[in-house]
This record gives structure tokens, C-alpha cells and sequence, in this order.
């Protein structure tokens, strides 16, 4: 749209369109960066109305989430994709879900550079009051559609959350502030507070929350490990991609209810999810661990007996361990399936290697009772 294309709105309508033809059961979920004014001015069909209103801003990059009739101009505005419906089945909505991006932390909120104390908080609350009254107008439309949350990513977080969303995503999922910036280890305490004290946390019983997984120990964004010793090229990224997904998997499938999902990829854009592009970093053979069997859990994550910070998960088809003290033995063992691409399966005559093959494959959401399945992201950026 920056060099005279459609909107972002009819550049994500007309894509999710296209996945569903291609797969009608996909679920197409539209990204929004809530926070910046920018979504609006350069690449928005709504950019002409809200030119109009300065009071819909705050400093020179923010929109004025505490304006009332900033709100509605707002929740009016994605209604209008919500009440898209699929070509072939006019009871289906086109988007499932709105990702909301920029709504920043938990109380006490912080003061937002280029706005004094009071516009930040007038800022914050405004955001979750917007989110809140989004979902409401979903509810009222009638077709189970969601306002996920983004940065859930400690306790403190989640009565926040819980109380204007009905869905969050942990995006900093085991890295950045999950790690030592030096060496790349998990921080054992907060570690385990993010798995059980969060992601297992009884409030999101009945919420949906989605995983973001990461391909190795990531302490900053965009993409760097410790000592800048991630891979420098696209293969290299795509080849890190494949080997580092088990233990990330290992991590989700802890955790794993039916309500939480999980989705793998280095960064946000397209080429990173899927084969797309010449710079993808994705793995050219997408991920055939999405054919390894799985089944129900058959209980709850255990602590292994004597060994702190280290546990272990049934499932139907497969053995999860997580020691928090070492990555490398925090992995997914298959009990069946193709050797060749469940790591620990074995076959009459090729088993698994495990020590490479535990991080072997990959995955972007879960169904117990059918595997793994796929979901979508359309973004407006």
C-alpha cells in the first residue's frame, strides 16, 4: 500500500480469501498494531477519516485510546472485516480472530516517550477499554469470533488480561527476558513461573492462549543469540529452524491444553512461517513433523522426582522431558510413527537418532486428537 497497492484491509481480506479456497478449514486471524497512528495514515482505507480528527492522537506516533469517539471509529472499523463472511459458506466469517499488538504490560503502566504520566495511563486504560468493547461487539455478531491479546508473559499479567480479553498470546515465550543474556540458559524461576504460573494458570481455563515459540536462545529482537552467534545467512536460519523446533515443542507440549496453541517461527513475517519468498527462513521441507502422531495427554506435566526444575509429560504417542537446567535435554521422544521425521520413533529397521533428532521438525498449533494443525495470520502491516 506504501507504493500505490490496495489497503492493507483489502490487501488481508482478498489473501484470506485466497487460504481459504486453497483450505476451507484454515482459521485466519488479522493482525492489528493498535498502538501506532502509522496503521491508520499510511496504509488504511480509514487513514482519510482519522486525518480529520488530531484528537485521535497522542504525541507525534499514538492514537488517543482514551478519545470515546476514537474507540468506536476504531472497534466500527474492524466490524466491518468481522462481518466478512467465506465465499462458500455465508455462515463462516472470513477472520476468526483480531490480533491486538501494542497494548504494553500489566499495572503499574510505564510513562510512553513523547507522553507525560498522565496521557500514558490515559493511554493504557484506553487500550484495554477498546479491546474490551471489540470483543463485546463480536459477541453481539454471533460467530465465535476473538480479540487476542498480545504480551502476556508473567502472572502479574494475567488478571489484567483476563479482564478486558478472552485470549492472549505469550509472545516472549523462553526467551529475551526468560534468559541470561550472556550464555542463553533459562532463568530457572522465571521459567517455571511463566510454564505453570501462566500458561497453566487456572484463569485461563476458559480462555484461548497461544505460545509463540522461537528457534533457539533469542535475547533480542530481531533474531540475536547470545554473543551475535546466530546463523548470518538464510540457510543457515532455515537449517537453525528445523534442528532448534523439538525443544521449543517440548516446552509447549508441557503446558498444552486444548484452549493453548503454538506457533514456531524466527520472526512475524511470511517468509519466516512458511517456505515463501527467496529469503524465507523457513525450512524449504515444511516441517513434517506435522504427520507424527500425538494423541491425548494422559495427565498433567510431572516434576521428576529429585530433580528440581526438571519434568516430564504423557501423551498418547509421544514422551515429553523438560530440564530448565539444559536445553539440549529438553526434547520430544515419539513412540511411533515415521522414524525419519518423529525423533525417537523407531521402525523394523531405522530408529531415531535422538541426540540429533531431538531437535528435528517443527509446528505451528496443536490438536491432540489429530495431531497438529495449521493456523493463519493475515497482518495489516
Amino acid at each position: 500500500c506504501r507504493y500505490g497497492g490496495p489497503s492493507h484491509e483489502e490487501a488481508a481480506t482478498e489473501t484470506a480469501r485466497s487460504m481459504r479456497r486453497t483450505n476451507p478449514n484454515v482459521k485466519n486471524t488479522f493482525y492489528y498494531k493498535s498502538d501506532i497512528d502509522a496503521e491508520f495514515q499510511i496504509c488504511s482505507d480509514a487513514g482519510p477519516v482519522f486525518e480529520k480528527h488530531p484528537d485521535w492522537r497522542f504525541g507525534d506516533n499514538y492514537v488517543n485510546a482514551s478519545s470515546p469517539s476514537f474507540r468506536r471509529f476504531w472497534a466500527d472499523h474492524l466490524l466491518r472485516l468481522a462481518r466478512e463472511t467465506d465465499e462458500a459458506d455465508a455462515t463462516k466469517p472470513l477472520f476468526d480472530a483480531f490480533y491486538i499488538d501494542g497494548l504494553g504490560g500489566p499495572p503499574p503502566f510505564p510513562t510512553v516517550d513523547g507522553l507525560d504520566h498522565d496521557q500514558s495511563l490515559a493511554y493504557f486504560e484506553g487500550m484495554r477499554e477498546m479491546t474490551l468493547d471489540l470483543q463485546n461487539a463480536l459477541d453481539d455478531l454471533g460467530y465465535g469470533q476473538i480479540a487476542i491479546a498480545n504480551g502476556l508473559d508473567d502472572p502479574a499479567g494475567l488478571p489484567d488480561h483476563s479482564s478486558f480479553a478472552p485470549s492472549s498470546m505469550i509472545d516472549h515465550f523462553a526467551i529475551i527476558q526468560f534468559l541470561n543474556r550472556d550464555n542463553g540458559k533459562w532463568l530457572l524461576e522465571p521459567m517455571r513461573k511463566l510454564l505453570f504460573d501462566v500458561a497453566r494458570s487456572p484463569i485461563n481455563d476458559n480462555r484461548t492462549i497461544i505460545i509463540k515459540g522461537w528457534p533457539g536462545p533469542i535475547i533480542d529482537q530481531r533474531d540475536i543469540w547470545p554473543n551475535n552467534t546466530q546463523p548470518k545467512t538464510d540457510e543457515g536460519m532455515r537449517r537453525a529452524a528445523a534442528k532448534m523446533l523439538n525443544s521449543a515443542l517440548a516446552l509447549f507440549l508441557l503446558v498444552a491444553e486444548d484452549n493453548v496453541w503454538f506457533s514456531y517461527s524466527w520472526f512475524w513475517d511470511a517468509s519466516d512461517y512458511i517456505p515463501f519468498g527467496k529469503n524465507h527462513t523457513c525450512p524449504d521441507n515444511f516441517y513434517p513433523v506435522f504427520e507424527c502422531p500425538l494423541g491425548e495427554p494422559l495427565g498433567p506435566p510431572k516434576e521428576t522426582e529429585g530433580a528440581q526444575y526438571e519434568y516430564t509429560r504423557e501423551y498418547q504417542h509421544a514422551t515429553v522431558y523438560v530440564d530448565l537446567k539444559d536445553r539440549n535435554a529438553t526434547y520430544v521422544a515419539w513412540h511411533s510413527g515415521d522414524s525419519e521425521h518423529c525423533p525417537g520413533s523407531v521402525d523394523a529397521e531405522n530408529p531415531t537418532e535422538m541426540e540429533d533428532g531431538r531437535n528435528d521438525g517443527t509446528i505451528l498449533s496443536k490438536n491432540f486428537r489429530n495431531g497438529l494443525k495449521l493456523g493463519a495470520s493475515i497482518s495489516m502491516e
